[in-house]
């Protein structure tokens, strides 16, 4: 495949233009293949690789690889790492700043000298299949980020100007298991623990977990699910070197609940529905200031082409 991005903006504050940014692109180009093996046993081997290469206009050539292998036993057990890397180049924004912070006027142009930042992900998982209508994952995966860019003063920097200084980790792991228990009743959850390096980085809840169950019997069906998870930072860490993320969320947990019922003639996924949210009336939010909506209801229809 190809992708090809184009950015051009301009800032003004009170009608004067204080900013008329240059124009950039970039071209990313892209290839990866796959291809399954068969062994012995019934077991299969998949090898597969990629590469995205980058070529913009301001920050010059870049690749990110791709690679992953998975080994599988039929439909019953798959075991999988894969690594990959994602590449962030900066955008008008690293030029609008260079242009309007005064203290960066000594040197113009060193939002051009950045390099783009670097996500480096590798990941090891299994999902594995031990009855009928059970299904388990579990993943842990290691993220480290480099070459954040940032407009920093000295000592970090000769003049005061952009550079590539800030850097992080993240290791995690998740868990899943879905659960047919009979044709009627269904069930999953999951879990996810992440340990950031930094404690302020932004939409990295320490623990979150997820639970459902649902109820079908013929054109009826009726779902629970919820949602918890533990406090955490959001919003975005400024640019400013050193500048700290003081946007926090608490914790909280929310329970939804959902009935319907499927009718053919508004088509093949056609259906009228009924929903309650937040059946707790629970208060919490994504963003200080801007809380959820409480205990709510919607009573709908939904047509399937």
């Amino acid at each position: 495949g190809l992708d090809v991005d184009r950015m051009k903006g301009s800032v003004a504050f009170n009608g004067f233009t204080a900013f008329d940014g240059v124009t950039m692109r970039l071209v990313s180009p892209h290839v990866a293949l796959a291809h399954a093996l068969g062994l012995a046993g019934g077991w299969t081997i998949t090898p597969s690789a990629g590469l995205r290469g980058y070529r913009h206009s301001v920050y010059g050539n870049h690749t990110a690889p791709h690679a992953g292998l998975v080994l599988a036993q039929g439909d019953t057990l798959a075991a999988r790492v894969n690594a990959a890397r994602g590449l962030n180049h900066p955008g008008l924004d690293a030029a609008l700043l260079n242009a309007i912070v005064p203290p960066l006027a000594g040197a113009p142009d060193s939002c051009r000298d950045l390099e783009p930042e670097r996500m480096d992900h590798v990941e090891l998982g299994a999902s594995w299949l031990p009855a009928k209508g059970t299904h388990i994952d579990v993943s842990v995966f290691d993220d480290r980020l480099a070459n954040r860019y940032v407009f920093a003063f000295p000592p970090a920097v000769a003049l005061p100007s952009f550079t590539n200084l800030g850097r992080y980790r993240v290791r995690g792991s998740e868990l899943s298991w879905q659960q047919q228990w009979s044709p009627a009743w269904s069930s999953f959850v999951g879990a996810t623990l992440i340990d950031p390096t930094l404690d302020d980085l932004p939409y990295a809840p320490r623990r979150a977990l997820a639970a459902g169950v649902t109820w079908r019997d013929g054109a009826w069906r009726v779902s629970a699910d919820a949602q918890a998870q533990s406090r955490m930072f959001v919003l975005n860490r400024a640019r400013a070197d050193g500048a700290p993320n003081t946007a926090e969320v608490g914790g909280f947990g929310v329970v939804n609940l959902r009935a319907s019922h499927a009718l053919n003639v508004l088509g093949p996924r056609g259906e009228v529905f009924v929903a309650l949210e937040n059946v707790g009336d629970r208060r919490y939010g994504y963003r200080p200031g801007y809380p959820m909506p409480g205990r709510s209801g919607q009573v709908g229809v939904q047509l399937g082409l």
